[in-house]
């Protein structure tokens, strides 16, 4: 019985493994090409620079394009965040079939080619004589940033027991002093999470960028696409390694912060 134990926990520490190989080998192999000395894709590099880093910095398109996406992201994180709370609130609250059924529509974008959103969104905007600027984006990119923040706080509201609220009315708080000083404070951490992880999302994105766009809001995914003819391979590697640091760092800032299983409702087994 012992030696079955053993072999199980092995064969799940292997498959564990391959798991983050799979995962992580064309991330290694992006940032690899990006500091190769040739100018073309290459990896493994023939040799270590940086030079690439610098002329990401030195091409105009690339940092204008990059601000586009840090404005882009920030938009749709914080005003995703704000909607995903009253509707997860709206929803963790509501008894009858209503709230599984607005949750599944919410959720629905998931499951749908977000090309195909993009696709949409650039005819109803053509049809509405909508002009395509940063606003604009960012909408666009509600559709695709709502279902991960409304998922996460899901998890966070359903997790606060009404009769706390309760109390807090009992004691004479109104409904908006019992949202902003109980429930508030106690889904904190998952605010936080759905507001990095929807910047990430819309930070990250190509296929709605790639249709809701003008001359002056092309986002960095959407330009390296662009520039994969135009561009140097290792100049483009480094755009996309730019774009993997910023994500690791604010989702290792998340972790030490509040602590990502704790912000996303994943109980502690330890």
């Amino acid at each position: 019985m012992k030696m079955r134990k053993l072999s199980v926990r092995a064969g799940l520490y292997l498959a564990t493994t391959a798991l983050i190989v799979f995962i992580a080998a064309p991330l290694l192999a992006i940032i690899g090409a990006s500091v190769t000395t040739n100018p073309f894709w290459e990896f493994p590099p023939s040799g270590f620079t940086l030079r690439w880093y610098e002329e990401f910095f030195d091409t105009e398109n690339l940092v204008k394009s990059a601000i586009v996406s840090v404005l882009t992201g920030l938009i749709a994180g914080t005003v995703g965040t704000a909607i995903a709370m009253l509707a997860a609130l709206g929803i963790t609250r509501t008894a009858s079939r209503a709230g599984s059924v607005f949750a599944v529509v919410v959720l629905l974008p998931l499951l749908i080619p977000h090309i195909v959103l993009g696709l949409g969104i650039y005819t109803l905007y053509n049809a509405w004589g909508i002009r395509m600027n940063i606003l604009a984006l960012s909408m666009a990119q509600l559709i695709i940033v709502l279902p991960i923040t409304v998922r996460t706080l899901m998890v966070a509201t359903a997790g606060v027991s009404p009769n706390v609220e309760r109390a807090a009315a009992n004691l004479g708080a109104g409904p908006f002093r019992v949202f902003w000083t109980v429930t508030v404070p106690m889904i904190r951490p998952s605010l936080i999470a759905a507001a990095v992880l929807g910047f990430v999302v819309a930070f990250d994105d190509a296929s709605v960028a790639l249709f809701v766009n003008s001359a002056d809001t092309i986002s960095l995914p959407v330009r390296m696409l662009l520039s994969l003819d135009q561009q140097s391979g290792p100049l483009v590697a480094a755009a996309g390694s730019l774009l993997l640091l910023v994500a690791l760092v604010l989702i290792v800032a998340l972790e030490f912060t509040v602590g990502l299983a704790k912000a996303l409702g994943i109980p502690d087994r330890r």
